[in-house]
């Protein structure tokens, strides 16, 4: 059965859906493994910075790690030990999670912890390179929680929710990018807004605000049509 389209927009619609559903999943992969070991990781260094000054953080493992459940290898110690003279840049997640894990105000974050570990050792242990949008989609989901959660923690604004919307649209090659990720963007825009008039700012967020609404119509409108095609 052919579908018959209804406009020549539509038809070109239909190929830039069809190119992103088939993606080469290895890109989606690499988006995550941005967030992960870059964004989310200085996330973290930026959480112990708060907790503890790296020239305390000798004594501080020296304390908590007997109670460690696997030990850190030998560099990783050493790392540890050099961060009085270098600070945190090379603590990797490994390091940084088993410290975390033992500070009294753990019980805010440690749940957030738990899901970067795990979405790390899995996109980590994936059989192939390749992966799907939807899983894309639940580990991407993941990390945006994992990092709007720990900045409210720190009390920052939260622009890495912004910077992976501007990596999902940039790598996905999705002009509109995510709607979720969006007004979660323009929310925190509004809050910073409360303590300042800026009117160009203003402007500049009703606008983004129409395109939301003007996204949201064209999608129904497609729902429309995918539903009289079906009835057809």
């Amino acid at each position: 059965m052919s579908f018959p389209l209804t406009s020549t927009s539509d038809f070109n619609q239909g190929l830039t859906c069809l190119s992103f559903n088939i993606l080469k999943c290895n890109t989606y992969l690499s988006i995550l493994q941005k967030i992960v070991f870059d964004d989310l990781t200085e996330l973290l260094r930026e959480l112990l910075k708060h907790s503890i000054a790296d020239s305390q953080i000798e004594d501080y493992f020296k304390a908590v790690s007997r109670q460690f459940t696997g030990r850190l290898t030998q560099r990783e110690e050493d790392i540890i030990y050099n961060a009085a003279g270098t600070g945190y840049q090379c603590f990797d997640i490994t390091i940084l999670t088993k410290l975390l894990r033992y500070f009294p105000e753990k019980i805010h974050f440690e749940t957030h912890l738990s899901s970067l570990t795990r979405v790390r050792n899995e996109i980590c242990h994936l059989p192939s390179t390749y992966i799907t949008h939807s899983q894309f989609e639940t580990y991407f989901d993941e990390c945006c929680d994992i990092a709007s959660a720990l900045e409210e923690y720190l009390k920052k604004p939260k622009y890495l929710v912004q910077k992976f919307q501007m990596i999902y649209e940039v790598n996905t090659h999705c002009k509109n990018g995510r709607t979720d990720l969006q007004i979660e963007a323009i929310k925190n825009s509004l809050t910073e807004l409360n303590t300042g008039v800026d009117k160009e700012r203003l402007y500049n967020l009703e606008e983004k605000i129409s395109q939301i609404d003007r996204q949201t119509d064209e999608r129904h409108r497609q729902v429309v049509n995918l539903k009289k095609l079906v009835q057809q």
